[in-house]
């Protein structure tokens, strides 16, 4: 009886032992898997972050072309506009002075 004894006794050790190792290789298996994992993860992730950053400054480019090209249209807008009203303003100017000067005139020939 001691003798069946001692084989269950060392049955089990020996089913601990396997089950230890077993355990052992699992959660090995499972820690490379997860940094395997990991790694691949970051690295997708630092390609992304690469891409957006990319599209992100082409959009800024794109952004900082398109003020530029408003801004010159608004400049030569009020140039334009400015030159209208500065010829508008003259073309009044001589009209004024071209009745100013008619009128005189006329009152001169009346007088002489």
């Amino acid at each position: 009886m001691l003798d069946r004894l001692k084989e269950t006794v060392d049955d089990c050790v020996q089913k601990e032992t396997k089950l230890t190792q077993a355990i052992s290789l699992s959660t090995y298996t499972l820690d490379k898997e997860q940094e395997q994992t990991l790694e691949t993860d970051s690295l997708q992730l630092a390609s992304d972050i690469e891409q957006l950053e990319e599209k992100l400054a082409t959009e800024k480019n794109n952004a900082q072309s398109k003020l530029q090209q408003r801004q010159q249209w608004i400049d030569r807008a009020w140039k334009n506009s400015k030159q209208r009203f500065l010829q508008n303003l003259e073309e009044n100017e001589g009209h004024q002075k071209y009745s100013i000067q008619k009128t005189m005139l006329d009152h001169e020939k009346e007088h002489q």
